[in-house]
């Protein structure tokens, strides 16, 4: 969910931290051009992390890492980070390498389905402009569908509805663990 992690930045911006995709996008990237799936996973983790960990110390130098530090965020979005960034480094990785179409299909489809996943947060949130974060969230995976498709290794009228059930079963998935807590 949104929250006020992002507090001192401008508009719409605020829900920048919050959000999933564009961790899960660097993972993805990150894995594109390993030797293998294994340092795929391994290199996306290395770069997720180390981005979660920046951003955490930028944060206290700021004075607003107490309680994320302290609390549930930075331990969940640790080990969800190196989770997974490991998972989208691996479907980078398949999404680039793999000879299966419907590997390459399903890879592509969990990247571009994780912006669908965050519309329904992002609706609900009162973060300001939050329509502008939905459009952004909607802007991402239009482009992520584009780049998928742009070398012809993956169907688009394929592509769009895999990766919109895959983000609504993630949003789904995500609801059910929240209620966990």
């Amino acid at each position: 969910m949104l929250s006020a992690q992002g507090a001192d930045l401008p508009g719409a911006l605020r829900a920048l931290p919050d959000l999933g995709t564009p961790w899960l996008v660097l993972a993805f990237v990150a894995g594109r051009g390993a030797r293998d799936v294994r340092r795929a996973a391994l290199t996306a983790v290395a770069v997720v992390e180390a981005g979660l960990v920046t951003y955490y110390l930028w944060q206290a130098t700021l004075g607003a890492g107490g309680s994320m530090l302290a609390d549930y965020g930075a331990p969940v979005w640790l080990v969800s980070g190196a989770l997974l960034g490991g998972l989208f480094g691996g479907a980078g990785w398949l999404g680039e390498h793999s000879e299966s179409g419907p590997v390459r299909l399903l890879a592509w489809a969990v990247l571009a389905g994780v912006p669908v996943a965050e519309i329904p947060h992002a609706r609900a949130s009162g973060v300001d402009h939050r329509n502008l974060v939905i459009l952004a969230l909607v802007a991402t995976s239009v482009a992520l569908v584009v780049w998928a498709t742009a070398r012809g290794r993956v169907a688009t009228h394929v592509l769009v509805p895999v990766a919109t059930g895959l983000g609504l079963l993630g949003y789904g998935v995500h609801e059910a663990l929240l209620s966990f807590r």
